[in-house]
């Protein structure tokens, strides 16, 4: 096997592993605390003064998402 071979490859896995790690750790971050109506609510507050309305995307997301996704895109 040659050195390039071995190169993409154990590239391959680490892009797999790193992949796999962040999928594990978002849905560790989405399971680990329980939805609250009100994070919902100050979340959809928040979005409605900042932007001036709720889009409709924003509707789709999971109660309890939405409020870590809001706060991570407002950083």
């Amino acid at each position: 096997m040659s050195v390039i071979r071995i190169v993409r490859s154990a590239h391959s896995c680490l892009r797999s592993a790193s992949l796999l790690a962040a999928v594990a750790t978002f849905a560790a971050m989405l399971t680990s605390a329980p939805a609250r109506t009100d994070d919902y609510d100050a979340a959809i507050k928040d979005i409605q003064s900042t932007m001036g309305g709720v889009p409709s995307f924003v509707k789709q997301f999971p109660k309890a998402g939405l409020p870590g996704a809001w706060a991570c895109r407002r950083r």
